[in-house]
């Protein structure tokens, strides 16, 4: 038997990459050069859905996983996008609270040296979906 229908929630994170036409005299947006930059962070949210896009400055191969919560600890269940060979934008906030919808808070910082973790502090675990858009 299904959820009741006010329970079926989706939350899908895109990640997307564009290119910025910047000049060269410009402050880089990324500290390390070299390396991709995760330079903003776009969602839409209502009661049902929660929808994430981030927008880096090229194509990088990105890795998902879940982590079950724990209500004891505090901890609720998390979604993560680990985006490897990737720095913040200066202007990406590193924590953004959500107001509606499944994702509670969304979270970025330093998972390794080079790599880059978003993670996506969910009120109730949902299922989930997230895919490349190639011209966002």
């Amino acid at each position: 038997m299904g959820l009741p229908v006010q329970m079926r929630v989706v939350l899908i994170l895109c990640i997307g990459f564009f290119f910025a036409w910047t000049e060269p005299f410009l402050e880089p947006a990324c500290a390390v050069q070299g390396e991709a930059c995760l330079e903003q962070v776009r969602y839409w949210s209502s009661a049902q859905y929660t929808r994430v896009v981030l927008d880096l400055d090229r194509e990088v191969d990105y890795r998902v996983g879940s982590l079950d919560g724990n209500a004891s600890a505090g901890k609720p269940p998390r979604i993560y996008v680990d985006l490897p060979g990737t720095g913040n934008g200066k202007k990406v906030s590193p924590k953004m609270e959500l107001t509606d919808g499944p994702v509670e808070r969304i979270r970025f910082g330093r998972h390794d040296q080079r790599t880059v973790r978003v993670v996506l502090d969910l009120r109730q675990a949902e299922d989930y979906n997230v895919f490349r858009l190639e011209e966002p």
